[in-house]
């Protein structure tokens, strides 16, 4: 049974023009993505106050933050950048994942979905300070882009994930005569 949310409790609009939020372990800060700038970027706020900054300058999408830096990747190009909590410049520490949405934090490093062969998706892992990632699993399913399609239990022995796979679902629904 998750939180409980005493009865009276209020709630209030902290920001708009958001998607893909995450509140962190202080319980205060929310990342979330944002195009008010014009072009999507990485956003900082306080729960408490809803105060926000740009963390990001050049893009960010789904961020997710860990010890001193904060993860995220990009909504049009491939990568994993990494960047420090107050901001700055962001480094790119990985090659995948190649959409937005095909990685997720997990307790001692990154996981995230690449290509593989023959319709297949792999599963990399990059641990926290390593310099290049490891392959972790193959899936026989190509991942959808465009969706948050990536989620590690937090002992990283279980992942869950979003298959696509072809089929013949095509629905027609017909008004009656």
């Amino acid at each position: 049974m998750g939180p409980r949310v005493e009865a009276g409790a209020t709630s209030h609009e902290l920001t708009r023009r958001r998607r893909r939020a995450e509140l962190v372990a202080d319980g205060r800060t929310i990342y979330f993505a944002s195009n008010r700038s014009g072009s999507w970027g990485v956003w900082k706020t306080d729960a408490r106050n809803g105060a926000a900054s740009a963390l990001t300058t050049q893009g960010g999408f789904a961020a997710f933050e860990s010890g001193d830096a904060v993860y995220f990747t990009r909504h049009a190009s491939p990568g994993l950048f990494r960047v420090a909590r107050t901001g700055g410049q962001a480094t790119r520490v990985a090659e995948g994942p190649q959409c937005w949405g095909h990685w997720a934090m997990g307790r001692d490093g990154v996981y995230f979905l690449a290509a593989g062969a023959a319709g297949r998706t792999s599963l990399a892992f990059l641990r926290f300070g390593a310099e290049a990632p490891v392959r972790a699993g193959s899936f026989a399913f190509r991942a959808p882009c465009a969706e948050s399609s990536l989620a590690v239990s937090p002992d990283g022995r279980e992942v869950l994930y979003v298959a696509a796979q072809e089929a013949a679902d095509l629905m027609l629904a017909e008004s009656p005569r």
